[in-house]
């Protein structure tokens, strides 16, 4: 195609070039067609989805590998989740079931730890053999772990005292008996399982635990009796870990040797002592917790050439074991309460009578003396004198009980 004097030379349509560019070969008939064709719609043109089909297809399988993994995910989520849900019970689906005792009312129960502690050589072995005698003459069955006495000059003697049928009575041979690490408690296990024991005593604990457990950590002690906890309630059993005393002043409920866990983990604890230079009184084992039922009273015994034997009744108290001085008892000094105001009531009086007064009558000068100082006892000195009267306050009243 010719456009004036200067040639332009269709190449496509849509492009052209200057002269003097270097013109080029008009298309040929063959190319012309092809174009006119593909013009026209007659030549196919290849889709998107034809000409990225293998990108395509790499694409979508990377995102099926996805997905599946996210699939993989969210199952092992919800199998997680049903297992942490499976940790936790709903209260509704507990049933209620009582406690049952074993010995002695609460003291020591079935599928509990009881702690019995007390001073070195005040009875607590014994009391146990009695009650393991008690356990087997009406046919259930005791496992003693003991170190400290002898079996044939010492437990055999004191059982055959106590009237027990031996043959339900086993303890573990002299250096048999496992330490209550991890291993050591699964063999007590097998044997508990085997001998299907009632009672179960071990006696002290601290030696039991060997010289990998740190007696005074209370992680360390709370694994053992823990695990002893989980075999006295798989297997109905009670167990009873024996353990000595400290020196000290604080509360016997806080005077294990060891760590304090050997009280907090078990559910009752049972003190066991005497009075210090009064052996007149015997001795006595106090029940001074329990976390199943209410506690029980104090029981006194005696321990002689004769044997064993319990005794009627017991004025020993927690506080001549702890070595406490007891202070005086509530009805006590209600009733020192009720006296002084009597006195009182018709005017002021001197001191010194009120108290000799009170000594006729029965009171300690220390429970007097916790009266008076109340608030509605005044105490005043006499004019002239060195008397001090006493009165009662004019507007605080005496309660009428304490």
């Amino acid at each position: 195609m010719r456009l004036g004097t200067e040639a332009m030379v269709h190449k496509v349509p849509g492009e052209f070039f200057q002269p003097g560019e270097g013109e080029r070969e008009p298309l040929t008939v063959e190319e012309q067609a092809r174009l006119d064709a593909l013009s026209n719609g007659r030549v196919p043109v290849p889709s998107f989805e034809e000409k990225y089909a293998a990108d395509l297809a790499e694409v979508k399988a990377e995102e099926g590998r996805a997905y599946a993994e996210y699939l993989e995910q969210r199952a092992a989520e919800d199998v997680k989740a049903e297992e942490m849900r499976a940790d936790l019970v709903h209260l509704s689906n507990v049933q209620p079931t009582t406690v049952q005792s074993l010995w002695g009312g609460t003291r020591v129960a079935r599928g509990k730890l009881s702690l019995w502690e007390g001073d070195p050589g005040i009875g607590k072995s014994y009391v146990s053999l009695r009650m393991m005698a008690d356990l087997s003459q009406t046919g259930q069955r005791s496992l003693l772990m003991q170190v400290e006495d002898g079996l044939s000059d010492t437990t055999r003697p004191r059982l055959d005292r106590l009237g027990a049928d031996l043959d339900l009575i086993r303890s573990f041979a002299s250096g048999k008996a496992p330490v209550l690490d991890a291993e050591g408690r699964a063999k007590l296990e097998w044997h508990v399982k085997d001998w299907r024991p009632s009672l179960v005593v071990v006696d002290p604990v601290t030696y039991f635990l060997g010289a990998k457990v740190d007696m005074h950590r209370a992680n360390e002690v709370r694994e053992c009796l823990a695990d002893l906890a989980r075999i006295a309630e798989q297997y109905d059993c009670a167990i009873v870990p024996i353990i000595h005393m400290n020196k000290g002043s604080q509360k016997a409920l806080y005077r294990a040797l060891g760590s304090i866990d050997f009280t907090a983990a078990v559910r009752s604890v049972l003190l066991f002592g005497c009075a210090e230079h009064e052996p007149d009184r015997g001795s006595a084992m106090f029940h001074i917790k329990c976390n199943y039922g209410a506690k029980e009273e104090p029981f006194g015994f005696d321990i002689s050439d004769d044997g064993f034997a319990w005794r009627a009744s017991t004025d020993l108290t927690v506080a001549d074991i702890e070595g406490r001085k007891p202070g005086p008892k509530p009805k006590k000094r209600n009733e020192c309460r009720d006296w002084l105001r009597g006195v009182l009531a018709d005017g002021p009086k001197d001191g010194a009578l009120v108290k000799a007064a009170a000594e006729d009558a029965g009171f300690t000068a220390k429970t007097l003396k916790l009266v008076s100082e109340e608030d509605w006892v005044v105490k005043e000195r006499v004019e002239g004198s060195r008397s001090v009267a006493w009165s009662i306050h004019p507007i605080v009243a005496a309660p009428s009980t304490w």
